[in-house]
This record gives structure tokens, sequence and C-alpha cells, in this order.
């Protein structure tokens, strides 16, 4: 879930999930295991952008050498120290997650590994593929599972990793779903009808669909996308906005005294 927004927990979605918690409708829980993954994440691309942009001054500082006036050249930013894990992005993080959302976090490695030994000699979920190696996974889940049986409460397990989403269905206390927006339309069933289907009419008529439209195109260069096809997972950068072809369906998310927070699924030209 944190990857599919680039774990910005800015974006409109986790805002409005964080109201959410705010208001005592949902808790967080995380696992020690999950943040460490998160935290490798963070670093490699904090990693990456630190490597970009000091390739990107050197190939400055070779285009102004054909220069003979200094009025001719471009600014060289300077160069940037590649960050020491945790970084500081990492940092802020999981300050957000641990004190301001108070997740609870659950100590996963301390786990018996028997357990997740087991799945993996029987192929159970998450190992049931050829080739699976989700050590990390099945560690959150079971310590995720081990506080519910000991609370008797449940859990949701939002995730579109669809190993992850097998293993939860094989539980009596974990319930997978496979994004946060359908979490959160799940609170709208209870609204009144009539302010959903006013909203929900109002996003396909102009102007509204004009802003819309202006709205991807001015923000694209903001969006990151990440590739969920056949092959090998991956970051897609530098996405340029083409047109808004279609609104097909509305998520009411959340309602409020003066907003309306959405999700709308979109058909674009990128």
């Amino acid at each position: 879930m944190y990857r599919a927004y680039g774990h910005v927990l800015g974006a409109k979605p986790l805002k409005t999930f964080s109201a959410y918690l705010a208001d005592g409708v949902f808790a967080l829980h995380t696992t020690d295991v999950t943040l460490r993954e998160i935290r490798q994440q963070i670093d490699l691309m904090q990693t990456e952008l630190v490597t970009e942009a000091n390739r990107s001054a050197r190939l400055i500082e070779r285009w102004n050498r054909r220069f003979r006036h200094d009025f001719s050249q471009i600014s060289v930013p300077p160069q940037l120290e590649l960050p020491v894990s945790p970084s500081k992005a990492y940092q802020d993080f999981e300050y957000t997650l641990l004190h301001e959302w108070k997740a609870e976090r659950h100590d996963a490695s301390s786990l018996p590994m028997g357990a997740v030994l087991d799945q993996y000699f029987l192929r159970q979920p998450p190992f049931d593929k050829d080739g699976s190696k989700e050590f990390p996974d099945a560690m959150a889940l079971l310590a995720l599972e081990a506080w519910c049986q000991k609370t008797k409460e449940k859990c949701y397990v939002v995730t579109k990793d669809k190993a992850v989403q097998r293993a939860a269905e094989k539980s009596d206390n974990l319930i997978p779903i496979g994004s946060l927006n359908e979490l959160l339309s799940l609170l709208t069933t209870t609204l009144d009808h009539q302010i959903v289907g006013e909203i929900e009419a109002a996003v396909f008529r102009a102007p509204l669909f004009d802003e819309i439209e202006a709205a991807f195109s001015n923000n694209m260069a903001q969006f990151g996308g990440i590739y969920d096809g056949d092959r090998t997972d991956g970051e897609v950068h530098g996405i340029e906005f083409l047109a808004l072809n279609t609104v097909s369906s509305v998520s009411v998310l959340r309602v409020e005294n003066s907003k309306v927070a959405c999700v709308l699924s979109v058909g674009i030209d990128v």
C-alpha cells in the first residue's frame, strides 16, 4: 500500500485515512519487519535520487566547458552526499506512522521461525508459488495473527500482493483487501445515498470535469507509477499527461461539512 503511493504519506487517500485514524474509526497496525522493508525501499529511492542528481551536476560541468565566458554557463548544483541509513526520509515516514498516526508496532522478527518454515516447506501461502521467498510477509502476517488471537480482534490486511492475500484468506482473523480506497469506501455504505449520488453526478459535469483534467495537466510531474504487470516490479518515472478520456466511477471515501474526499477511476493518455 505504501509503495503504491511512493511512500508519500501526504497523498490524498492516505491523508483521508489519517483523518479516520484521528477519529478512532480505524487503528493502524504494522510490524518491525514491514518497517525494515519500507526503510530499505525509501533509502534506496533516496540513494538513486542523489546519484542521479550528482550525475546531472557532472553533465552540467561538462556542458559549461564549451563556453569561454561565465555568463553563458549554467549554475552547477553542489554535490550531494549519499544518505546514511536510516535516511531522514525514512525517519520522517516512521515518525509520522508511529507518533502522529499512533500505529501499533508488532515484533515479528522475534517470532519462532518454525511456523514460517512449516509454511515454506508445506508450500502454503504466501509460499504456494514456484520460487516464492516471501519470508518478511509471512513473518508480518504471523505477528498480526498472534495479536488477533490474543485480543480476539480482526485486522484488515491492505495489499495488492496476491500471495499475501491468499495467506490472509486462510486466517479466521485477517481480512485481505486490495486497496486503501476499497477499505475507505466501505465506510460510505452508511452515508445518505442521495448525497453520494449528487457527488457522483457532479464529477461527470463540466466545469468539474475540466478542473480534473487541469489538475492532471498541472501535477503530472509529481505522480509516481508502480508497474504491476507480469515482469519484474519497478517504479515508473517521468510520466507526462496527454488527455483525460473518461471518468468511469466514483468512490466516496469521506464526507465532512464542507469537504468530500473521493477517488475517481479515470482513463487517461500518458
